[in-house]
């Protein structure tokens, strides 16, 4: 029998936490490394997205389209939650050198609940020294752009995600999703963060330490 009438209330989470995610967006932004958390964290009420940017023109993402921005930098946009995923191989040198995120990423990340990285988004954060006496983790085969950029971080080279304190950094792309998934079962328990991969139809490793990528680029 299908299960389609009961998605709504089985989307509602247990816990009555509520937060408001701040995404930040650049140049050539992973359109994965955004959509896909972002599919797990919405649909359930208990997040609010906005997007924010150097302006409120839409952002070219490595996928050939444009993300939509609902705030700007120079905006006293409220949020708790700051999210910020990686930039696409195009973009990458662009985000090490983007002075305006790095900026607005250490002015607002002292005020967050929960600060969560996706692929090379660790980069910001370690650049804003937001990572600073951290454990950490990015994308594997850019592992050494970013990390020489962050000296003060414990970097780790074998994690799928790492969190520590309230700082959640998931490794490339797809590791972004379990991370998503991990940070939901924090919030709301095992169960429901299981169904949210479920109706997903998405296999969620939810062990943070599966990270086959890490041989495959040389770092152990």
């Amino acid at each position: 029998m299908s299960l389609f009438g009961n998605i709504p209330a089985l989307l509602k989470p247990p816990s009555d936490l509520r937060f408001t995610v701040g995404a930040v967006l650049f140049y050539d932004h992973d359109v994965l490394d955004l959509n896909g958390p972002l599919h797990f964290f919405g649909g359930s009420g208990q997040f609010e997205i906005k997007t924010i940017a150097e302006t409120k023109e839409p952002v070219a993402n490595c996928g050939g389209t444009h993300t939509l921005v609902t705030h700007t930098f120079d905006e006293d946009t409220e949020f708790d939650f700051l999210f910020i995923p990686g930039a696409g191989p195009r973009g990458l040198l662009d985000l090490s050198q983007n002075e305006r995120v790095v900026a607005y990423v250490k002015k607002v990340a002292p005020r967050m609940k929960f600060i969560f990285s996706v692929c090379t988004g660790a980069l910001p954060l370690a650049l804003a020294g937001v990572l600073d006496g951290h454990k950490a983790t990015t994308n594997k085969m850019m592992f050494e752009f970013v990390a020489k950029r962050g000296t003060n971080v414990h970097w780790q080279p074998k994690a799928r995600w790492v969190h520590d304190g309230n700082i959640i950094t998931a490794s490339g792309v797809s590791a972004g999703m379990d991370a998503a998934l991990h940070i939901l079962e924090h919030l709301n328990g095992k169960e429901y963060a299981q169904m949210r991969a479920d109706v997903a139809e998405y296999e969620w490793h939810s062990d943070p330490s599966f990270d086959p990528f890490a041989e495959k680029a040389g770092l152990v």
